[in-house]
């Protein structure tokens, strides 16, 4: 299964799709820049609203970030103001230096107004990101440099991931920030930022948890220093500042010093305590990672995550939620020791997922969300005032590969005071909780492939042992209901076209209430004729989750909760619908619906057959297969002798006087090998193509594409092998069309071959574009013959030939229009012939206007077309149809 990139968290997609990542967003910024506007939802919000606070304060043009503070005593100065600060840090900044020594990362640390303090990392991505003003006294606040981790971790108060071009201006689109704020342990306001940056391609999604996990160290070392007083002549080396050389020549590294800590008795001892507690707590956790991952059910890793939660924090309760791709929690598990206390963890966590901005911001930054007191915290204190169970708690992110999969709920029965080793904990544990997690649902998603392969092959088994399906529909829907363990379907057939669809079979309905389900199908699947075709996409409803009082009401009457409805299709034609449900609500997927869609195109396709079968009589069958291959046989005959003649001959020559030919005659002869060599290639491509359009199997590879520039591509290819001048007249308000490029670009080739084939030298080849009348129309006009007005239709039959062609031998099989047509048949096209102003002949192509297409395609229509949509560069080289 091909799983979408986050766009709304792009710092958490996984490292292939980072690049398709940056590329979206690039194209979002570009048009932010020129129109001020978003478009829905394609941004995360936070990034949102810092390039629209970033488009009142600064320009996208910058390219430094202004250093504030350069001179020696400035920064002495500043880091004289901020000593405690960066002493608090110095331990924990030096641990995470050597943690990432070598992997490209620079660790960042700035004061509350975005100045930085100091920079940690290795020499070579150091000195890359001097040239941005990565340095300290740098100025990174949203103000001064546009939209970064620091700049925007400082204006929101959380932690922020900022990937590559969301960064507002343009110095720093290669840099990947992330940013978690630090608090003070008095008054919780912003006391500085703990940043690390790298190139875009390095972005790992757990970070932000160790940065919090640090950020909360940083705040207890702040704590711990606040009573602290200490002799003047006493210190010790914290982490250096890493300034570039000539920026502060006149600091010495005794200006970075702080006081140190005294050894004692009583300190050596804490010291051990903590080392044991440390590897008592690191052996719970391996045995809690261990039992985590021992398991690929989802439902169990689930409820080993929370047991095993709880154990590690040795409480009595613990729970934890899963998301879908939408945001919407899918699974939840509540573990604890009694009744009680499941109630009161089950209710905080269903006040949890009540605070949908909560959960977005988790979604969004990865960060851990600690509560130490519920009762005196704003956010919370009237949330949690009814749940006594519940006076402190922490929230860890469950980080899969692709992105936030679900959380942990730990909650405390008494205010608790979080601890920076309790976070690092817990944040380690969550991340190999999210693994197992994932794990278990890529197994589980594996195994209902393998059910739906399994399901989808026991229908086609049931229609490949029956002859007739028409005949026995009421065994099919029964055994299809059977297959998807549904409980009741029906199958909806049109007799005629135009006519409503009368009721062919049903299974597990009472009679009373089968006719209250007719109009699901035409209430929702509005097929739409696009020339001879019918366009009908599958749903999926839910009596529960619908808000259309339409569907509540004739589900209900039927007493269904779930339905899907599926067209019977054959080709392009609707033959009818089938509809399957259940009673009792099933999360159902788009995997259910695609496998669904299968079984209506497989059992539309057997119908179709049987249609077939009964429509044709056996001896009309055989004479018109007698009279094909007759045709066939006598136009294709002389085509492929031609051809094999040729080579064999020069094949002969080649022998017969290989060692007197001249090196000038041998290449001409294999040049004449390979030239008849490829026209048998042509001939057997169309055959191909022939065949596959009289099944009714051409398939399209449709996509969104700029007209003008495909037209222009191939006539400049074209121009190569023609001996006319080509006159180019192109519309330039022609709207994108939905079209399989390759094979339009066939129907061109086609068409200009002919022009070039059957017209006088020298004379010119036209060809214009029309938006008329909600119509795409493209006009190729030679001076040739020009073609009798009887036969203008003929010459789009299989293997029909002009009778002056015959008679003057003019080379060609007769297949090229007929493959014309039959493309823009299958694009719900036209292509004819009409007589040119002053002689010669147009060959008109029209394509189907955008109000034909899906309503899924209408909305693309009028946005600007990508990159690949506006360079069309297809070669006809590629195609095989280039002689």
């Amino acid at each position: 299964m091909t799983r979408p990139i986050n766009w709304l968290n792009p710092a958490t997609s996984f490292p292939l799709e980072i690049d398709e990542t940056v590329r979206h967003i690039s194209a979002i910024r570009r048009e932010f820049l020129i129109t001020g506007m978003f478009a829905p939802d394609s941004l995360r919000s936070t990034i949102q609203d810092s390039w629209q606070r970033c488009a009142k304060l600064i320009g996208p043009e910058r390219t430094e970030v202004p250093v504030t503070i350069s001179s020696d005593a400035g920064l002495l100065e500043l880091i004289s103001i901020n000593k405690p600060f960066l002493k608090a840090a110095g331990p924990v900044i030096e641990r995470l230096s050597n943690f990432l020594s070598g992997s490209g990362y620079i660790i960042g640390l700035a004061d509350p107004k975005s100045q930085l303090l100091q920079v940690n990392g290795d020499k070579l991505p150091v000195t890359w990101l001097e040239h941005v003003g990565l340095i300290p006294g740098g100025n990174w606040s949203e103000a001064a440099a546009g939209t970064n981790g620091i700049g925007t971790a400082l204006a929101v108060g959380h932690a922020v991931q900022v990937v590559g071009p969301e960064h507002y201006c343009d110095g720093w689109q290669d840099l990947t920030c992330i940013s978690v704020p630090i608090r003070t342990p008095w008054n919780g306001e912003i006391v500085g930022v703990l940043d690390i940056s790298g190139d875009y391609h390095l972005v790992r999604p757990f970070f932000t948890g160790i940065l919090a996990a640090a950020a909360l160290e940083i705040k207890q070392n702040l704590s711990n220093l606040n009573n602290f007083h200490q002799p003047e002549s006493t210190t010790f080396h914290i982490a250096m500042i890493d300034i570039p050389a000539g920026v502060m020549t006149g600091i010495t590294q005794t200006d970075l010093v702080c006081p140190a800590v005294p050894k004692s008795n009583d300190d050596i001892q804490s010291q051990i305590e903590f080392h044991a507690r440390r590897a008592f707590a690191a052996e719970r956790l391996a045995l809690a990672a261990g039992t985590v991952n021992a398991s690929l059910d989802i439902q169990r890793t689930l409820l080993q995550v929370t047991e095993q939660a709880a154990h590690l924090f040795e409480l009595d309760s613990a729970a934890a939620c899963i998301f879908d791709e939408s945001g919407e929690a899918i699974l939840q598990y509540v573990y604890a020791r009694s009744k009680l206390q499941e109630d009161e963890i089950r209710q905080g966590l269903k006040t949890i997922l009540d605070q949908n901005a909560m959960i977005c911001l988790l979604r969004e930054s990865s960060e851990p969300v600690t509560v130490d007191d519920v009762s005196v915290s704003p956010e919370w204190s009237n949330l949690f005032l009814k749940q006594s169970g519940v006076s402190s708690f922490a929230i860890l992110p469950l980080q899969g590969m692709h992105n936030l999969t679900g959380f942990i709920f730990v909650p405390q029965p008494v205010p608790v005071k979080w601890q920076a080793d309790d976070l690092r904990l817990g944040l380690t544990f969550s991340f190999h909780a999210g693994s197992a997690l994932e794990n278990a649902r890529m197994f589980e998603i594996l195994q209902q492939h393998q059910r739906h392969i399994e399901e989808l092959n026991a229908v086609n088994q049931i229609l490949n042992t029956i002859f007739d399906p028409a005949q026995h529909l009421p065994l099919i829907i029964e055994r299809i209901v059977s297959i998807l363990n549904f409980d009741a379907g029906l199958i909806l057939l049109y007799q005629k076209s135009g006519d409503d669809p009368l009721l062919a079979a049903q299974f597990g309905l009472p009679e009373a209430l089968i006719l209250d389900l007719f109009d699901l199908p035409r209430y929702f699947l509005q097929e739409k004729a696009v020339g001879n075709t019918q366009i009908c996409a599958s749903i999926m409803l839910c009596e529960r989750r619908s808000k259309d009082d339409f569907i509540v009401k004739k589900l209900k009457q039927v007493g269904l909760c779930d339905v899907m409805i599926a067209g019977l299709t054959a080709g392009n034609e609707l033959l009818g619908y089938i509809l399957v449900g259940i009673k009792e609500h099933r999360k159902l997927t788009d995997e259910n619906l695609t496998l669904f869609t299968n079984i209506g195109q497989q059992l539309g396709l057997a119908l179709k057959n049987a249609q077939l079968s009964r429509s044709v009589g056996e001896m009309e069958a055989m004479r018109e297969a007698d009279r094909i291959k007759s045709r066939f046989l006598m136009t294709v005959s002389h085509d492929l002798r031609s051809p094999l003649t040729a080579i064999r001959t020069s094949v002969e020559s080649l022998l017969e006087q290989a060692g007197l030919q001249s090196s000038d005659n041998q290449a001409q002869l294999l040049g004449n090998i390979a030239g008849q060599a490829h026209r048998l290639t042509h001939l057997v491509d169309q055959l191909l193509d022939l065949s596959r359009i009289e099944a009714g199997a051409l398939t399209l590879d449709r996509d969104w594409t700029e007209l003008g520039a495909l037209i222009s591509d191939t006539v400049l290819k074209f121009n190569h092998l023609n001996s006319h001048q080509i006159h180019l007249c192109l519309a330039n308000d022609l709207p994108l069309v939905y079209i399989d490029p390759y094979r339009i670009i066939q129907v061109l080739w086609n068409l200009l071959e002919n022009a070039n084939k059957y017209s006088p030298s020298n004379t010119p080849i036209k060809i214009e574009t029309f938006w008329k009348d909600e119509k795409v129309l493209i006009h190729i006009s030679d001076q040739g013959p020009g073609i009798p007005e009887e036969e203008r239709e003929l010459i789009f039959q299989y293997f029909y030939r002009l009778d002056r062609d015959s008679r003057m031998h003019t080379p060609g099989s007769g297949l090229g229009l007929a493959i014309c047509r039959g493309i823009m048949e299958t694009h719900g096209g036209w292509v004819w012939v009409e007589a040119a102003p002053g002689g010669g002949s147009t060959f008109c192509v029209v394509l189907p206007p955008p109000s034909a297409y899906p309503d899924s395609l209408k909305a693309l229509e009028g946005q600007e077309p990508s990159v690949s949509e506006r360079d069309v560069t297809i070669d006809p080289l590629e195609l095989g149809i280039m002689p």
